[in-house]
Parts: structure tokens; sequence; C-alpha cells
């Protein structure tokens, strides 16, 4: 019995000493599997390319709520140019916060969160909006959030929490073409705030989940209705 423990002990230790050397080197090797594929996609769509990491988040970002979350650690991959009459911009957004313990008074550990982001830059100046699933979590930062907008398909609402100050925008925008193109991908956040917008699902993609992402974008800005554009055109 006691040799049972020793040896189930042992194998236990040398599992954990394994861990420690393999994981860094697993971790290193799925980063560059996903660079290579990244690296791929962004030269078939005609983009420019750049894995190395940048400490913080890009100047813009603050004022979008996925940048607000925790501390921001680094961004990768980076994958920017016009792609379909577009500026876009995509790439990996990594940042930390701290877990604690049951009791709320100690720091058990920091834990680290990874998302993909997708950018379009367009010609005007939006009011802000945010658009997330419904299942998101709904208190952020402390705060207890309403909602700002509803519409008259229930499905929708029922899939989707949105918060716009400018309700006249917000029903100006989210029209018929716009609500159907949403219903056909429901884990995608979008946020607006003037000339970007930013859209992420909450986790971390491969190639093939960026492209999928640029494509939404793409769907996206293409259903805003005309008069919209026109109304809230830059200059």
């Amino acid at each position: 019995m006691v040799m049972s423990i020793v040896i189930a002990a042992c194998a236990v230790a040398v599992l954990a000493v394994l861990a420690v050397f393999y994981m860094p080197g697993a971790i290193r090797a799925a980063q560059q599997r996903r660079s290579r594929g990244r690296g791929l996609l962004a030269a078939r769509l005609g983009l420019a390319f750049d894995p190395a990491p940048r400490k913080g988040r890009p100047e813009w970002s603050e004022v979008f709520n996925v940048f607000r979350r925790g501390w921001p650690d680094e961004t990768r991959n980076h994958m920017a140019g016009v792609w379909r009459g577009l500026a876009v911009e995509a790439f990996d957004y990594t940042y930390s916060g701290m877990l604690k313990d049951s009791d709320g008074s100690k720091v058990a550990r920091i834990n680290y969160e990874n998302r993909t982001i997708v950018v379009l830059e367009v010609a005007q100046d939006f009011p802000d909006f945010g658009l997330e699933p419904e299942s998101n979590l709904r208190v952020p930062y402390g705060r207890v959030r309403r909602r700002d907008v509803t519409f008259e398909r229930e499905a929708f609402d029922l899939a989707f929490y949105i918060e716009c100050e400018d309700e006249v925008f917000s029903k100006a925008l989210v029209d018929e073409r716009l609500i159907d193109v949403l219903m056909r991908d429901r884990n995608v956040v979008v946020q607006m705030v003037g000339s970007r917008i930013v859209f992420h699902r909450e986790t971390l993609l491969d190639a093939a989940g960026v492209e999928q992402l640029l494509q939404f974008a793409a769907d996206f800005y293409a259903q805003v209705p005309d008069h919209v554009k026109k109304d809230y055109a830059r200059g």
C-alpha cells in the first residue's frame, strides 16, 4: 500500500516536471502555427502581415469595451490593408485579470484571456453603438447595464443585447436587412465608436475563423442603410 502511494506520488511529480518543460514549447508551437496560417491568409487577401508581438493595446482602442477588460498585455499577428474596398485590421489581443480565492480576499492567480479582433475604419463618424449576444455577461466593469433599444422582432431581441444612447440612430441602423445578417451569426460582438467598428468573438480564432469574421464585418457594413452612411459621413 505504502509502495503504491510512493509510486503514484512519483508519477505525479514526473508529470508536473514534464508539464513545466513541455507546456511553454507547446504554446510556442501553437503560436507559430497560428502565425503561419494568418500569414498565408494575409497574403491571399492582399493584406500586410506582421506576426511580432506589440506590448499594450492600440492607441485608439481604450473607448472599446473589449479593451477595457482587465489589463492589456499584448497584440500580435497583425493584418492590415484594404480588402474589398474597406480599410481593415485584424490581430490577436491578450489581456490579463486576477482571479481571487473563494473568500475574495487573496489573488489566486493571474488569468490570461485571448481574443481575435477585426476592425473596420469607415468614412463615417457614428454615435456609440454596442451589440452583443444576450448570453454574454450583463454586469461588466462593476455596473449594471440596461437595454436601451428593443425591436419588433422578438427572436432578435432575445438573441442580442443593444446599448445605444441615440435611439433614432439605432433604429435607423438596425433595419430588416441588417437584422437578417446578424441573425445568421449570433456569436459576434459589435461596437461602433466614431469612424471605427470593432468585431470579435469571445475566443481566439484560426485563419479560417478570421476570414469568416472579416466577411461578417464586410456584410455588416454593406447592410448599413445608405441614408445612415450619408447622414453620418465625415466632413
